[in-house]
Protein backbone atom coordinates (compact mmCIF):
# COMPACT_ATOMS: atom_id res chain seq x y z
CA UNK A 1 0.00 0.00 0.00
CA UNK A 2 1.48 3.28 -0.93
CA UNK A 3 1.60 6.17 1.30
CA UNK A 4 0.42 9.93 0.50
CA UNK A 5 3.45 11.91 0.16
CA UNK A 6 2.70 15.29 2.81
CA UNK A 7 4.06 18.56 1.85
CA UNK A 8 4.50 21.08 5.17
CA UNK A 9 3.89 24.42 3.89
CA UNK A 10 6.75 26.87 5.17
CA UNK A 11 5.12 30.06 4.42
CA UNK A 12 1.90 31.37 6.86
CA UNK A 13 -1.06 30.85 5.47
CA UNK A 14 -3.31 33.71 3.93
CA UNK A 15 -6.60 33.84 2.66
CA UNK A 16 -10.01 34.70 3.99
CA UNK A 17 -9.62 30.95 5.84
CA UNK A 18 -7.13 31.98 7.87
CA UNK A 19 -7.86 34.32 10.82
CA UNK A 20 -7.61 34.80 14.29
CA UNK A 21 -10.63 34.36 16.98
CA UNK A 22 -9.90 38.11 18.10
CA UNK A 23 -10.41 39.34 14.88
CA UNK A 24 -13.61 37.64 14.47
CA UNK A 25 -15.15 38.43 17.50
CA UNK A 26 -14.92 42.52 16.63
CA UNK A 27 -16.89 41.48 13.62
CA UNK A 28 -19.80 39.10 14.14
CA UNK A 29 -21.68 40.29 10.92
CA UNK A 30 -19.15 38.30 9.37
CA UNK A 31 -19.68 34.56 10.49
CA UNK A 32 -23.21 35.21 12.32
CA UNK A 33 -26.72 35.05 10.64
CA UNK A 34 -29.55 35.70 12.85
CA UNK A 35 -32.65 34.15 11.60
CA UNK A 36 -35.71 36.48 10.41
CA UNK A 37 -39.18 35.10 10.96
CA UNK A 38 -39.55 35.08 7.23
CA UNK A 39 -36.89 32.70 7.12
CA UNK A 40 -37.90 30.75 10.17
CA UNK A 41 -41.68 29.65 8.07
CA UNK A 42 -39.78 29.18 5.30
CA UNK A 43 -37.47 26.22 7.05
CA UNK A 44 -40.62 25.41 8.94
CA UNK A 45 -42.62 24.89 5.20
CA UNK A 46 -39.75 22.78 4.08
CA UNK A 47 -39.62 20.66 6.92
CA UNK A 48 -43.41 20.28 6.82
CA UNK A 49 -43.18 19.48 3.20
CA UNK A 50 -40.62 16.42 4.18
CA UNK A 51 -42.74 15.38 6.54
CA UNK A 52 -45.95 15.13 4.50
CA UNK A 53 -44.42 13.29 2.06
CA UNK A 54 -43.14 10.71 4.35
CA UNK A 55 -39.99 11.01 3.60
CA UNK A 56 -37.28 10.59 6.42
CA UNK A 57 -34.84 13.03 7.37
CA UNK A 58 -31.65 9.68 6.88
CA UNK A 59 -33.27 9.47 3.12
CA UNK A 60 -33.88 13.55 2.59
CA UNK A 61 -31.69 14.73 -0.30
CA UNK A 62 -31.08 18.91 -1.13
CA UNK A 63 -33.59 18.79 -3.59
CA UNK A 64 -36.89 17.69 -1.03
CA UNK A 65 -36.44 20.80 0.56
CA UNK A 66 -38.07 23.89 -0.89
CA UNK A 67 -36.76 26.99 0.78
CA UNK A 68 -38.34 29.35 -1.40
CA UNK A 69 -36.33 32.22 -1.10
CA UNK A 70 -34.31 31.12 1.89
CA UNK A 71 -32.18 29.31 -0.99
CA UNK A 72 -30.42 32.40 -1.77
CA UNK A 73 -29.23 32.94 1.69
CA UNK A 74 -28.23 28.86 2.17
CA UNK A 75 -26.18 29.72 -0.94
CA UNK A 76 -24.77 32.48 0.52
CA UNK A 77 -23.84 30.60 3.65
CA UNK A 78 -22.12 27.55 2.04
CA UNK A 79 -19.98 30.32 -0.53
CA UNK A 80 -18.73 31.41 3.20
CA UNK A 81 -18.41 28.01 4.64
CA UNK A 82 -16.55 26.96 1.36
CA UNK A 83 -14.69 30.06 0.23
CA UNK A 84 -14.99 32.23 3.00
CA UNK A 85 -13.46 32.10 6.80
CA UNK A 86 -14.78 28.37 6.89
CA UNK A 87 -18.16 28.28 9.27
CA UNK A 88 -21.60 30.27 9.66
CA UNK A 89 -23.27 30.50 13.12
CA UNK A 90 -26.99 30.26 12.65
CA UNK A 91 -28.95 31.95 15.42
CA UNK A 92 -32.98 32.72 16.53
CA UNK A 93 -34.08 28.55 15.35
CA UNK A 94 -37.20 28.48 17.58
CA UNK A 95 -35.41 24.94 18.71
CA UNK A 96 -38.87 24.41 21.16
CA UNK A 97 -40.99 24.02 18.16
CA UNK A 98 -39.25 21.16 16.91
CA UNK A 99 -41.02 18.49 19.24
CA UNK A 100 -42.98 17.32 15.81
CA UNK A 101 -39.92 16.98 13.99
CA UNK A 102 -37.83 14.92 16.58
CA UNK A 103 -40.54 12.80 17.24
CA UNK A 104 -40.27 11.29 13.81
CA UNK A 105 -36.45 10.94 12.82
CA UNK A 106 -34.91 11.05 16.51
CA UNK A 107 -32.16 13.31 17.39
CA UNK A 108 -30.83 13.85 14.12
CA UNK A 109 -33.75 15.78 12.82
CA UNK A 110 -32.96 18.42 15.52
CA UNK A 111 -30.36 19.72 13.67
CA UNK A 112 -32.61 20.23 10.47
CA UNK A 113 -35.78 21.68 12.45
Amino acid sequence: MATAKVTIPTEPYTGPSAWYGCDLAAQPEKWVHVLTPEEIAAIEKAVDGVIEHGITFEAATKEDFDFGTFNAVLERMLQQIVFGIGFVVIRGLPVERCARVVAVSGNRACALC
